[in-house]
C-alpha cells in the first residue's frame, strides 16, 4: 500500500485558490492519480475532509472512498442546526460576512485552531489527542497546515459547491459525524452525494 498526502489549496506547500469548488478538488486529485500513475486509487476523507473525498468519489477519479469521523459540508443548509454551537456561529460568520471571516480567521493559528478542536470533541476523542505520540503528530500536522497563514481555512468554511453528480459507491461511513451535537442524527454526507453506498455505524456511535 503507497500512502499520499496531498494539502488542499491554501494549506501546506499547495498554492491558494479562493475560488475552487469541491469540483475543482475532485479534478486537481484526478491529475495526480494520472500524473503519477496510482491506478487503482482509493481516498480516505477525515473529518471536514469527507467532503473533499466524496467529491473524488462521485467524480469517478477514485474507485472508492472511506469517510471517518466526517462531517458534511459544515455550510450544509440542512446541517445548521445540528452543529455545536461553536461551528455553528462560525458558519454563519463566514457566509453572512465572508470577507469580515477572512480577517477574523488570519487571527488563527495551529493552537487556536487545536483548542478549538478539542473543544467542539467528546471525551473519547479527546482522550485520543492527549496521547503524547497522537498529540506531537498533530502539532506538527497544524502547524504545517498553517505555514501560509489562515486564508485557505477561511474559504474552507464557506459554501462551495453545486451538488456533484453521484457515479461511485462503496463508502464506508464509521462512528458519529464531526461537529455534530451528541444525540443528533440526520441523513450524512454519503447518503447525500452517492445513493450506492455501505454505511457502518459502531453501536453507541
Amino acid at each position: 500500500m503507497r500512502l499520499v498526502a496531498l494539502d488542499r489549496p491554501g494549506l501546506g506547500r499547495s498554492d491558494p485558490d479562493p475560488g475552487r469548488t469541491l469540483r475543482d478538488w475532485a479534478r486537481d486529485v484526478g491529475e495526480v492519480v494520472a500524473a503519477r500513475g496510482l491506478r487503482p486509487a482509493r481516498i480516505v476523507g477525515f473529518s471536514q475532509g469527507a467532503p473533499f473525498a466524496l467529491a473524488c468519489a462521485a467524480a469517478g477519479v477514485v474507485e472508492g472512498a472511506a469517510i471517518v469521523s466526517g462531517s458534511d459540508e459544515l455550510a450544509a443548509p440542512h446541517l445548521a442546526e445540528r452543529l455545536v454551537p461553536d461551528v455553528r456561529g462560525l458558519v454563519r460568520r463566514v457566509a453572512a460576512d465572508p470577507e469580515g471571516a477572512a480577517a477574523r480567521f488570519r487571527t488563527m493559528n495551529a493552537e487556536r485552531m487545536r483548542g478549538m478542536v478539542l473543544a467542539a470533541s467528546g471525551e473519547a476523542d479527546r482522550a485520543v489527542y492527549a496521547e503524547p505520540r497522537f498529540d506531537a503528530a498533530y502539532r506538527r500536522a497544524l502547524d504545517e497546515g498553517f505555514a501560509q497563514g489562515a486564508d485557505g481555512y477561511a474559504v474552507d468554511a464557506r459554501p462551495r459547491h453545486p451538488p456533484v453528480p453521484a457515479r461511485a459507491g462503496g463508502v464506508i461511513r464509521a462512528g458519529r459525524r464531526k461537529h455534530e451535537a451528541p444525540g443528533a442524527r440526520a441523513p450524512g454526507a454519503p447518503s447525500r452525494w452517492l445513493p450506492r453506498h455501505d454505511s457502518n455505524m459502531r453501536p453507541g456511535d
